[in-house]
């Protein structure tokens, strides 16, 4: 399998002098393509830290990030926004769907962002709304769906520009049990059928449980754990 995203010795920190903070610690980790792996740790410990610095939209202090291969961490704006539009998807605890939007007009406009106009991104919207099980719903504003639903629209949004890595924070915390567990399965689905490397945060017990592997952030530290290890720690 090929490597989607490597982080490499990184440190972040932040403050200086006796305010220093090192939130990161020379942290290394490997996410291959078709995989799901979720960060777990206590709360303040870096993990949305790390999730944002592997999604471009922060540089670390020292260390190296590759997405696809490509070191990304001295790259200019421009060239940081043009990865996270070819490459990256995020996926949000709040959604963040565009209210005055349809289902089907928050993907088209996502399209749009990454320079897909016209016939190709009317198509390619509805056929991954029709993917995500949405097809019945595509015209239908944010505020009228479920919460569920809502997740799999910005789920949409996120792949549509066939995006090789997905970023997803805290993706079950706003969900119900069973809602939960459709994510889950379909995050998985989505890793399995189209080679998506999925890195998650999480503190939820129901999402750990469908990753390939999980790692847990404290004091800086990452380190492989089980799921028994996070069922004792979250106890």
């Amino acid at each position: 399998m090929s490597v989607i995203l490597r982080l490499t010795d990184v440190v972040k920190v932040y403050g200086s002098g006796d305010s220093e903070v090192c939130i990161l610690n020379h942290v290394g980790m490997e996410l291959e393509a078709g995989e799901v792996v979720a960060v777990m740790g206590p709360s303040g410990a870096g993990k949305t830290t790390m999730l944002t610095i592997g999604g471009a939209l922060q540089r670390p202090t020292s260390g190296t990030v590759e997405v696809l291969g490509e070191e990304i961490q001295d790259l200019s704006q421009s060239q940081l926004s043009k990865v996270r539009r070819e490459k990256i998807g995020f996926v949000f605890q709040g959604f963040n769907l565009l209210q005055a939007l349809t289902c089907y007009e928050n993907v088209e406009y996502a399209l749009g962002l990454a320079g897909q106009h016209g016939k190709h991104a009317k198509e390619r919207a509805r056929n991954i709304l029709e993917l995500m099980g949405l097809g019945h719903r595509m015209d239908k504003y944010p505020k009228q769906l479920s919460g569920g639903e809502q997740q799999r629209v910005s789920i949409a949004r996120a792949i549509a520009n066939n995006a090789s890595l997905l970023l997803a924070d805290e993706p079950t915390a706003s969900l119900d049990e069973r809602r939960a567990n459709d994510l889950m399965g379909l995050f998985r689905a989505i890793a399995q059928d189209q080679g998506v490397g999925i890195l998650m945060v999480t503190h939820d017990l129901r999402a750990h449980r469908t990753a390939d592997r999980i790692l847990w952030l404290e004091g800086g530290d990452l380190r492989k754990t089980t799921h028994e290890e996070v069922a004792a720690h979250l106890a």
